[in-house]
């Protein structure tokens, strides 16, 4: 048994003790138990291989490549996260907002890692927000109204539609529904007007951004986080100017499923965007 506690009231859990690259199936299982319960997980000390780092994603699902992020060479799926004056994890300068990542494919990563390489001195703090506790602290009338939309998402440009979801995804492992909309990648609902749907999802977006559903994590270098990304958003915070380092895997998930158990409609690209 692993010693797991807890650092959020919404979400967020420590797990102590453990070396990720000696990982056994009955830690896998602990760990994937502890991830179903606190939606994001975090490891210290965690001084890893690329190998190693893969490895261990791979006790969990099969490894994405992420479309915009550097490959690291070979065959490896990790990616890195390099943000300083150079940025690549920032735009304008800017943090990007609140997002589940890559929500514009069809079948959006189920989870993700992130291993802390380099850090600034100071500054370069993540935020985990509960959609779980979003979707649950709604009134009932808006819970209702949301469970039967649909959402557009989408990649840089926002007048292409990459994909179909529902507002209200129920999570395939726990059953509890959550709320799948974000900032980054939804650009409207489907069902409502222009006014309307610009109206519900600035509603939703500072819901979603409430601090009594956060967590905020200090890195310290070795730190691994591992986030379920189908109940989670995150944020990363633009308080720096010195280089941050930071290795990414991707884990592979199922399309999202709405209450009615339906996927939304799937959406045929006829000119992939282009990664820069």
């Amino acid at each position: 048994m692993v010693e797991v506690r807890r650092v959020g009231s919404a979400l967020g859990a420590e797990v102590l003790g453990v070396d990720c690259a000696k990982a056994t199936p009955a830690l896998v299982d602990e760990i994937r138990a502890a991830l179903a319960e606190h939606q994001v997980v975090f490891f210290r000390g965690q001084d890893m291989t690329h190998e190693q780092f893969v490895e261990f994603g791979r006790n969990f699902a099969e490894l994405n490549v992420h479309e915009a992020l550097p490959n690291l060479g070979g065959e490896l799926e990790v990616t890195q996260v390099l943000d300083s004056k150079g940025s690549l994890a920032r735009l304008g300068g800017r943090s990007l907002p609140w997002h589940a990542d890559s929500t514009f494919l069809e079948a959006p990563p189920g989870g993700a890692m992130l291993l802390a390489v380099e850090l600034p001195p100071v500054g370069g703090d993540t935020l985990f927000s509960s959609m779980y506790a979003a979707h649950d602290t709604l009134s009932g009338p808006m819970q209702e109204l949301l469970a039967g939309l649909t959402a557009a998402h989408y990649f840089r440009d926002r007048t292409v539609d990459r994909a179909y979801h529902p507002v209200v995804a129920v999570h395939p492992v726990t059953g509890r529904r959550a709320l799948f909309v974000n900032d980054t990648h939804t650009s409207r609902i489907v069902e409502l007007s222009p006014a309307e749907s610009d109206a519900i999802l600035d509603l939703v977006y500072a819901h979603n951004a409430r601090p009594e559903i956060q967590i905020r994590w200090s890195w310290q270098r070795g730190d691994l986080a591992f986030w379920d990304n189908r109940a989670v958003q995150h944020f990363a915070v633009g308080d720096y100017t010195d280089r941050r380092v930071m290795h990414r895997l991707s884990l592979a998930g199922p399309r999202p499923v709405g209450p009615s158990g339906e996927p939304g409609a799937p959406v045929r690209v006829l000119e992939p965007v282009a990664a820069t």
